[in-house]
């Protein structure tokens, strides 16, 4: 298994990385444990941009606003910072150096 490149990110258009359902925190493990881990993109949709409208119409789960009262740019912090503490987490477990 070849987990060069890791992209965080919660289902499209749900927004926040607190509403993965936990998969982030799996997958980045298995990557992180692969020895190949190299880059991880940390990503957040609005949940009302206009591109994802048809995503929106096919699928009720999406669209939702989950920023919890933070603005967009608060969340992608948050994002940025959990994620950080997830890889510094791996490394102290010795899954990354």
């Amino acid at each position: 298994m070849n987990l060069v490149m890791f992209h965080a990110s919660a289902e499209t258009t749900r927004g926040c990385l607190s509403t993965d359902d936990g998969w982030i925190g799996a997958l980045l493990s298995a990557a992180a444990k692969s020895g190949k881990l190299e880059f991880v993109f940390v990503e957040l949709f609005h949940h009302e941009d206009p591109a994802l409208e048809a995503l929106r119409n096919l699928d009720s789960g999406h669209g939702i606003d989950t920023t919890d009262g933070r603005t967009y740019s608060q969340a992608v912090a948050d994002g940025l910072a959990e994620t950080a503490r997830r890889l510094n987490n791996l490394v102290t477990r010795g899954h990354l150096s």
